[in-house]
């Protein structure tokens, strides 16, 4: 099923005439009988707004319906299909523990894994900035715990390209 992502430029449904002005980035779909739109941002991180959204017996085509309802702008077609996750990627609408481990495809040990990894990042940080004050002053400081949190950064940012390399594409249920 198709999808599509654009700017929402107005809003015609009843008490909801400004929204469009907060929740500027739109998302719809269509199933057998309806259109769905779902609001969002569109600051510098899309986000879906799952609360915030509005169906419509389905009548013409979805692109129409969006240009006329939400005065949608800049349309385009995700990546991926509706239903499709790229495993282990956040993505909107993650709010719970137990969803957040589905909808990623890992386990609770995943979970403490890399939360013990950034634990151990901040930690380096919080020694390193003991020694050497966080100012433009400073940013020609060389210390070996500025050389240690670095490589301890790039391992991590490595293992985790690693991973995410050749991701996996799953059905999301």
């Amino acid at each position: 099923m198709n999808a599509l992502v654009y700017r929402n430029t107005k809003s015609t449904v009843p008490n909801w005439s400004s929204i469009h002005e907060k929740q500027a980035r739109g998302f719809a779909y269509e199933t057998d009988k309806h259109f769905v739109h779902i609001y969002g941002t569109a600051d510098q991180l899309w986000t879906v707004s799952n609360h915030l959204t509005v169906t419509d017996k389905k009548n013409g085509s979805l692109i129409d319906w969006v240009k006329h309802t939400f005065g949608a702008e800049n349309i385009e077609q995700p990546n991926l299909d509706v239903g499709l996750t790229v495993e282990g990627i956040w993505r909107p609408g993650l709010y719970y523990d137990n969803e957040m481990l589905q909808g990623l495809g890992e386990a609770q040990i995943s979970l403490r894994l890399a939360e013990q990894a950034l634990l151990l990042l901040i930690q380096r940080l919080d020694e390193l900035l003991l020694f050497v004050e966080p100012t433009t002053q400073s940013l020609q400081t060389y210390s070996h715990k500025a050389r240690e949190l670095l490589i301890l950064a790039c391992t991590e940012v490595e293992a985790q390209w690693k991973h995410y390399l050749q991701p996996k594409v799953s059905v999301f249920a």
